[in-house]
């Protein structure tokens, strides 16, 4: 049902890659794919963070002013009240902005260096790898393809003419389920999927229609696996038909 070419989002070396990355393993959802060298990434961290302790500092030596300009403004006693510049209004509110600034540079530099451990975005087969330890990367770079170990999808390629005979939803959607036979190991196994949607359009050379059935990997015997691009038979049952009789070719 998924099927991902994973990319890097950052530059670097790779210098480390897991013992599963490798077309045929199977990953689970966060397990680690490779590694791009972080030091560049964690001196931006360390960077960021300085920057935005300056600007902390900053911000509060701006409110400590302020303040001090609010009490001279009173001993003063000039009455009314004081305007924006003599309260340090527009270098308060640089500091505040400076200070959100670095806030952000920090969260980028830290979402950076995350970025730098690439791992399984979800429960997968490694379909193929684009690269190995000592190859460096640019943002963009093809790392892997995986696919979603399950459940899978099947199209399946239905005559216009025999869409009448599907059942249907009440939103008049084709729903239902599938019988699934495939031979694996010459053994012939068997799946129960069901209808999930359809491809919204039809195809205009074969006149068709594309359902798409959701079916898990593992057979209905527990003893075989699909595997994608395996050839299948499905069969979907009719709709029940009132008053419908058989009459036999010889008449």
């Amino acid at each position: 049902s998924r099927r991902s070419v994973l990319a890097s989002e950052v530059a670097g070396k790779v210098i480390e890659t897991s013992d599963l990355f490798d077309p045929g393993f199977e990953v689970k959802k966060g397990d680690l794919l490779l590694r791009i060298d972080p030091v560049d990434y964690e001196a931006a961290v360390a960077r960021a963070k300085s920057t935005l302790a300056d600007t902390e500092s900053a911000l509060e030596t701006e409110k400590a002013l302020a303040a001090q300009a609010q009490r001279d403004w009173e001993k003063l006693g000039r009455g009314g009240t004081p305007s924006d510049l003599v309260l340090r209004g527009p270098q308060l509110r640089s500091a505040e902005a400076k200070l959100e600034a670095a806030q952000s540079d920090l969260a980028k530099a830290a979402n950076d260096l995350k970025r730098a451990t690439v791992r399984a975005p979800y429960d997968a087969i490694i379909s193929s790898t684009s690269t190995e330890i000592g190859s460096y990367l640019t943002p963009g770079t093809p790392i892997a393809e995986v696919f979603q170990t399950d459940p899978y999808e099947i199209r399946l390629p239905i005559s216009v003419d025999k869409v009448w005979f599907l059942e249907k939803d009440p939103d008049g959607k084709p729903q239902g389920e599938v019988k699934i036979e495939a031979e694996t190991a010459g053994q012939r196994a068997t799946w129960t999927g069901k209808i999930v949607r359809t491809e919204g359009e039809i195809d205009r050379q074969s006149r068709s229609v594309y359902l798409v059935a959701e079916v898990s990997a593992k057979s209905d015997e527990g003893s075989a696996t699909l595997q994608p691009g395996q050839f299948t038979r499905a069969g979907i049952p009719s709709r029940e038909i009132p008053q419908l009789a058989a009459i036999p070719f010889s008449a």
